[in-house]
């Protein structure tokens, strides 16, 4: 099928992505962890587990990563960037 592409949403993030995308977009709306990821503040057996003890385990157990790179790529290239809603519900 003609436009078919194999490329995923983080290859399209990457500088040669990001160049393409330039080239027919003003900006990008990336899911939030794909600019600001996190990990679980604790793991048991792979998982993550309450570790602010409330009882439910949700983004309140986890930890925010260092900002990626994406952020300053597009910017390097003139996208605008924004992103989803950022709310823990």
């Amino acid at each position: 099928m003609a436009g078919e592409t194999t490329k995923t949403f983080g290859d399209l993030l990457t500088p040669a992505g990001l160049d393409e995308i330039a080239t027919y977009a003003d900006g990008i709306g990336p899911w939030t962890p794909y600019l600001i990821s996190s990990r679980c503040i604790e793991v048991v057996a792979s998982a993550c587990v309450d570790a602010n003890g409330d009882g439910r385990i949700n983004e309140s157990d986890r930890m925010l990563l260092p900002a990626s790179s994406a952020l300053g790529a597009a910017k390097q290239r003139g996208l605008l960037v924004h992103t989803w809603t950022f709310r823990n519900e």
